[in-house]
C-alpha cells in the first residue's frame, strides 16, 4: 500500500483502542514482535526465514538470493511499481540481520501477481549475512501458514512481525483472479489470488507467506479494510471456512499463490527478457524446491 495509506494506519493506531482494529480476523489479533531475543522460541524451520524480511518503502521485501551475481528481493508492484522508486536512499532494512541494503536495479513487475522483482547492492564484505539463508518454494499452502512483516497497526515503528493463530490458513484451494477489496488504498488492476484469514495491516503488503515447513506459498497483496465486526467471530470464521461462500472472496486477506507466481516469472524469463539469466536462475531455484 501506498505511504499515505501508512500513514493512515499511524493515525488510527494512536487514535484508536485495540477493539477497534480494523484489519482483524478472529478473536484475538495475532502479531507478534519478532527480535534477537525471542527468535528462538519460533518453529526451528521458520526461524532463518523471517531473517529474509526487511522494511521497504511503505511496504515488505523478502530476500530471494542471489542470481546471475545478483542480490535479488521481491515486494508487492503496488510498492514499487517503477525504476523510478528504485535508488540508493530507498533501502531495504533487515531487522534481524542489522544491516540495510540500497534499492540498485528494478528487475521486473508483474501486475497479476502483484510482483515486483528487485536487485540489491550488497558490497561484497556483507555478503556473508545472507550465507545461511534461502528461500524454498511449495504449491501446498494446506495446513497453518505463518507471515513476518512491517505492517503498522499498533506497530507504529513499524518493527517485524510475526503472525499465525487457528484463522491463519486459506479459505479456498483455488485461486480467482479479483479485484482489490481494500477501501482505503485498492490497486486499480486485478490479481491471481487466494483467501487467507491470517492478521495484515498496511505496511504487510509484499510480506512472504509460509507453510508449516517453512517454504514459500504466496505473497501477502491486500486485506478487506475496514473489516467488519463480525469478521472477529470464530464462529463466522468457522462457518466460512467450512461452507466457503462467495464471501471469503471479499472479506478476508489475499495472497497471490507461488504457483502463479512462478508461471508468470516463466513466461517472462523465457521471452528475451533483459535479466533473463537471473530470472531463469531464480525460477530453477523456486522450481526444485516445488
Amino acid at each position: 500500500m501506498l505511504l499515505w495509506a501508512v500513514l493512515y494506519t499511524f493515525f488510527i493506531t494512536i487514535s484508536s483502542h485495540a477493539e477497534d482494529n480494523p484489519y482483524q480476523l478472529g478473536p484475538q489479533w495475532s502479531k507478534a514482535p519478532v527480535n534477537q531475543s525471542n527468535i528462538e522460541k519460533l518453529p526451528k524451520q521458520l526461524r532463518s526465514k523471517a531473517k529474509l524480511v526487511a522494511k521497504f518503502l511503505g511496504g515488505t521485501a523478502f530476500y530471494l538470493g542471489k542470481h546471475d551475481n545478483k542480490h535479488l528481493m521481491a515486494t508487492n508492484y503496488h510498492v514499487l511499481p517503477s525504476p523510478l522508486n528504485c535508488y540508493s536512499l530507498n533501502k531495504a532494512s533487515f531487522s534481524l540481520l542489522k544491516v540495510s541494503f540500497a534499492c540498485q536495479k528494478f528487475i521486473i513487475g508483474i501486475k497479476e501477481t502483484d510482483l515486483t522483482i528487485f536487485e540489491i547492492e550488497v558490497p561484497p564484505e556483507k555478503e556473508k549475512v545472507f550465507s545461511k539463508i534461502f528461500i524454498t518454494s511449495s504449491k501446498n499452502f494446506g495446513g497453518k501458514l505463518h507471515s513476518f512483516g512491517h505492517g503498522g497497526w499498533a506497530n507504529p515503528r513499524r518493527s517485524l512481525l510475526h503472525t499465525s493463530d487457528d484463522f491463519c490458513k486459506a479459505f479456498s484451494q483455488s485461486y480467482r483472479f479479483i479485484s482489490d477489496p481494500d477501501t482505503v488504498n485498492p490497486v486499480d488492476y486485478k490479481v491471481w489470488s487466494v483467501p487467507i484469514g491470517c492478521d495484515f495491516s498496511h505496511g504487510d503488503s509484499g510480506s512472504p507467506v509460509f507453510n508449516a515447513n517453512g517454504d514459500f506459498v504466496g505473497i501477502f497483496w491486500t486485506g478487506n479494510a475496514p473489516k467488519e465486526e463480525y469478521l472477529k467471530s470464530s464462529s463466522y470464521l468457522k462457518k466460512i471456512y467450512i461452507n466457503k461462500p462467495e464471501q471469503v472472496w471479499h472479506e478476508l486477506s489475499y495472497m497471490s499463490p507461488a504457483d502463479k507466481i512462478l508461471n508468470a516469472l516463466k513466461q517472462r524469463a523465457y521471452t528475451s527478457h533483459p535479466n533473463q539469466m537471473a530470472l531463469e536462475s531464480l525460477i530453477k531455484q523456486l522450481s526444485s524446491s516445488n
